[in-house]
């Protein structure tokens, strides 16, 4: 991989985009310094993390298409996100956040610290990618949409 500072020369503008679900893997592999990792414990230093990089960045990005389909269930509760990380911590090392409820709670999450930074979210589709075979039915765009646009306000009209 090219390094940031090679793309400069090469064009004229260039900026970061933070994988908000590699962000995530990092610190619960990291630990938690000891202590069994709590859904707060773990919000609390993920946001602080979002908030460290977000003047650093031109934007997030989430693998949300790829790992549990674009059905992004916005109203997923403290307690089932709870549950869910409790499920990746079981699987074992190298961590992989997997479990949709873990992964909606992160995504509207990153989404609120996105709109006070006034960030954009890319949401990667990943079409070629293996990691999506079993989500494939849900990945089309209108499957968020609705719901994306009451979460932002936003009058069911616009597209």
């Amino acid at each position: 991989m090219v390094d940031i500072e090679w793309h400069k020369k090469v064009v004229p503008m260039v900026g970061r985009i933070l994988r908000v679900e590699h962000l995530a893997e990092k610190i619960l592999d990291k630990g938690s310094d000891g202590a069994t990792w709590t859904l707060d414990s773990f919000m609390e230093i993920f946001t602080k993390e979002l908030k460290l990089v977000a003047d650093k960045i031109v934007a997030f990005k989430s693998m949300v298409a790829c790992r549990s389909g674009l059905a992004i269930n916005t109203e997923v509760t403290k307690n089932e996100a709870e549950e869910g990380l409790s499920d990746v911590l079981r699987a074992g090392n190298p961590l992989r956040i997997s479990n949709k409820s873990f992964i909606d709670y992160i995504f509207m999450h990153v989404l609120e610290v996105a709109q006070s930074y006034d960030l954009p979210m890319q949401i990667h589709m990943g079409t070629r990618d293996s990691l999506i075979a079993d989500y494939c039915f849900c990945m089309h765009p209108t499957h968020s949409q609705r719901k994306l646009h009451i979460w932002l306000r936003l009058p069911s009209s616009i597209s």
